[in-house]
């Protein structure tokens, strides 16, 4: 990969409104996590941990088995759970092999506590999603 993480974060629509200490402390609470095609990162209706940042790989969204949408790049998914407004609404599946950095709930949170304009643009993404 020729950007790095931080890179990747001082780009990012949502992370680039977090100050340099705020993303620090992001990474330093983050987890790289690999799934293989097929592979479930996100259950409809279950308890989701994580806000994923896709690093590498693309994903597909799927409701009562149909894909509605694929994701790749630089994207985050599991927005709508991590921005509080329900539990998973779809499955996210991993299409090809997909790298992505998994971000804990409670640092969401508290980042979102401290950082007014982060939740409401990760409230915005999960909106824009919903629909």
């Amino acid at each position: 990969m020729s950007e790095t993480v931080k890179e990747i974060l001082e780009k990012h629509g949502l992370f680039s409104l977090l100050s340099d200490v705020a993303q620090k402390k992001l990474l330093s609470h983050s987890t790289t996590i690999l799934f293989k095609p097929e592979e479930k990162i996100i259950t409809e209706g279950e308890f989701n941990e994580y806000l994923y940042l896709i690093i590498g790989g693309t994903v597909r969204i799927a409701n009562a088995g149909e894909t509605i949408a694929t994701v790749e790049g630089h994207k985050i998914v599991g927005e709508i759970s991590s921005s509080g407004m329900s539990s998973p609404v779809a499955d996210v599946i991993a299409d090809t092999d997909v790298t992505v950095i998994a971000f804990p709930l409670d640092v969401i949170t508290d980042t979102g506590v401290e950082h007014h304009d982060f939740a409401e643009m990760l409230r915005k993404i999960g909106m824009e999603r919903f629909d």
